[in-house]
């Protein structure tokens, strides 16, 4: 990341912004629902400096009757708050490249690992990914599973015959799997980490698909495996079908490099053409986000 910034000369803007603006003021960034443009208002009109300060102006009623910030707007400064002390983890997109880093890395340290796959909140599919995990299957390795941890990551390495069930445990979340145990004791099996069985038996483990069959469930979308109701949905044949990437006709917000974005206009094109999209919504910055680099009106 520092090598691109430096290379998209990003880097030395960051830090004429840092010297500009006082660190406190900077710290407010990590307030959700609090934008830039917003928080260069607080600083300018209300002098507010830190997160501390903008909290005291929240809670005694100064941002609700000062005009162009009001009531609603107090109410979302004091929610973003309450959010920000809660346990906090990478948005998926942040996540997406740290796990596609780990797998890089993964392959580089340890090529004998096979089939190298994102487990845990991310691929469920949640805004928020706590911690990161991948499986990967060793196909020379001890038949028990092992993990290998790292700071923030955790690399659960199984056989292949466990390849499934390793997934599935690890993928959570614990409501989804609660309820798959439930059905698996109402089948008079058990399922844990050594998979769906009957007695000691092994009626499936392999792949996800397979246990879900045990079960006589269909196989639920892992975005899907959050409160325990979808397996009952499941039972009923009543899921719903998810959103694809094959669904998705254009992007309606994109900036090119002639704002704030990084690539040119022709790159852009393209890059929509080869997704197969039928339209591509460019929204530059206008002049007067010139934080942000906005056009001016003959650049348009």
């Amino acid at each position: 990341v520092i090598r691109q910034l430096h290379e998209t000369g990003r880097y030395q803007k960051l830090d004429a912004l840092r010297a500009a603006v006082p660190e406190g003021v900077l710290e407010m960034l990590a307030v959700p629902g609090l934008p830039v443009d917003r928080i260069r208002k607080l600083h300018r009109v209300l002098g507010i400096g830190s997160i501390a300060a903008l909290e005291e102006a929240a809670v005694s009623g100064r941002l609700a009757a000062t005009k162009g910030f009001g009531p609603a707007f107090q109410a979302k400064v004091l929610q973003g708050l309450e959010m920000s002390r809660r346990p906090q983890g990478r948005h998926i997109h942040r996540a997406a490249l740290a796990l596609d880093h780990a797998a890089a890395e993964l392959g580089r340290t340890h090529p004998e690992l096979r089939k190298v796959t994102p487990s845990g909140d991310f691929r469920r599919g949640a805004e928020l990914v706590g911690s990161l995990a991948l499986v990967a299957v060793d196909p020379s390795g001890p038949a028990k599973n092992h993990e290998i941890k790292a700071e923030g990551l955790s690399i659960h390495v199984t056989s292949a015959d466990r390849f499934g069930i390793t997934l599935l445990s690890t993928t959570g979340s614990e409501k989804h799997l609660a309820a798959l145990r439930v059905v698996a004791e109402q089948k008079g099996c058990t399922l844990d980490a050594e998979g769906l069985r009957r007695g000691r038996k092994i009626i499936a483990r392999a792949s996800e698909e397979e246990i879900y069959r045990g079960l006589d469930l269909p196989f639920i979308a892992p975005e899907l495996r959050e409160g325990g109701n979808e397996v009952e949905l499941a039972r009923r044949g009543a899921l719903v079908e998810l959103v694809t990437d094959a669904d998705i006709r254009g992007v309606v917000h994109v900036h090119t490099e002639r704002s704030d974005g990084t690539e040119p206009l022709d790159v852009m094109v393209q890059a929509a053409r080869d997704r197969g999209y039928a339209y591509l919504g460019l929204t530059d910055h206008s002049q007067t986000a010139s934080y942000a680099g906005g056009l001016k009106v003959e650049e348009v």
